[in-house]
């Protein structure tokens, strides 16, 4: 059930190698949209590549 009064995002994906641009691409477009700068929102891709790293 989704609440549409809640601001969270879930993003389910398979634990594959080839979704982990998916990953990045949909974590970028809401910190841009949440006013990160561009330096931070490639900390942010950076952080979800080497947690994926590690993950996969």
């Amino acid at each position: 059930m989704v609440d549409v009064g809640s601001d969270d995002v879930v993003l389910r994906v398979p634990a594959r190698p080839p979704y982990a641009r998916v990953v990045r691409v949909g974590a970028a477009a809401l910190a841009l949209r949440r006013g990160m700068s561009f330096g931070e929102i490639d900390d942010l891709r950076l952080a979800i590549d080497e947690a994926m790293i590690v993950l996969l």
